[in-house]
């Protein structure tokens, strides 16, 4: 999966979503080929599962370099010195960085089991899931426009960035909004053929969730406009700050709430990072420009 992310990832820096594309298609059809093979052959299991998938990393991460041609190693060939030391001050804050956004983002599944139990750590869970097309369209926002943020912030674009800024963000939550109305139709038809009985107080959490993923919308869009004028420390401070907040607001709000309180927790642990992003960062990042 690392030959893939990098792959794409290159792709996405020099502006090519496009070859990203080809490079995620190659994925998909590796991967359900693979799966239909293991499940026609009565081989379906975990470890069919994960080898599947890595294999289609593989592949895919390869047919990604061809794209790409020798370029990513031919290019950088007896410079790569000033460019590991250029990569140090930015990973030093974003390693950190990803490990707090992890804890914060994904530890209430062990608040809720530790709390109430595993059947509603389940639930919990399985709600999430559903709205996992809500969060991806963030994922996707980002791996185009980041690099396009450094790049307008370079050239002193400030206003361009403001202004994508507020229509990303309304576009998203648009989206967001929208995506959940739809699942809340069809959820009755989804727990009749797929999610069955075990899950059925997952529906009063999807609003919940959806409300988290709006924040989480709006934050990751001021997270990148941060990336791009490079306030990788402030970043990583306010992080701390957002995964103290959400962690002693998931876990009180499970006490007193159940698994809702969990995710309202969550979602105030991401108002206080945006909320520190809009005021803090944006007055540091000002503050720099000049």
């Amino acid at each position: 999966q690392w030959l893939r992310e990098y792959v794409r990832n290159y792709h996405f820096c020099l502006f090519r979503p496009g070859l990203a594309l080809i490079t995620d298609m190659i994925y998909s059809v590796c991967v359900a080929t693979g799966l239909l093979a293991a499940a026609l052959g009565g081989v379906f299991g975990t470890e069919t599962v994960l080898v599947t998938l890595g294999v289609a990393g593989l592949i895919s991460g390869l047919a990604g370099l061809v794209l790409l041609g020798p370029k990513p190693i031919t290019r950088s060939h007896g410079r790569a010195r000033p460019a590991l030391g250029r990569a140090w001050d930015v990973s030093r804050w974003t390693l950190p960085s990803v490990f707090l956004s992890w804890v914060s983002n994904n530890t209430f599944a062990f608040v809720v089991a530790a709390i109430i139990g595993l059947a509603a750590a389940a639930d919990i869970s399985a709600a999430r899931l559903l709205l996992m097309p809500a969060g991806l369209c963030l994922t996707a926002w980002t791996k185009v426009f980041a690099p396009r943020m450094s790049k307008w912030w370079g050239q002193g674009e400030r206003d361009k960035i403001r202004q994508l800024a507020q229509y990303s963000g309304v576009g998203l939550i648009t989206l967001i909004v929208g995506y959940t109305a739809v699942l809340l139709i069809a959820f009755p038809l989804l727990e009749g053929l797929l999610l069955g009985d075990r899950y059925s107080t997952a529906s009063g959490l999807i609003p919940l969730w959806a409300l988290f993923f709006c924040v989480n919308a709006a934050r990751g869009i001021g997270t990148s406009v941060l990336v791009g004028a490079e306030r990788f420390r402030d970043l990583f401070l306010f992080g701390i700050a957002g995964t103290v907040v959400s962690l002693l607001a998931s876990i009180a709000g499970t006490w007193a709430l159940g698994t809702g309180g969990a995710v309202i927790g969550l979602t105030l642990g991401e108002l206080s990072l945006l909320l520190l992003i809009a005021t803090v960062g944006r007055q540091r990042m000002q503050a720099s420009a000049r």
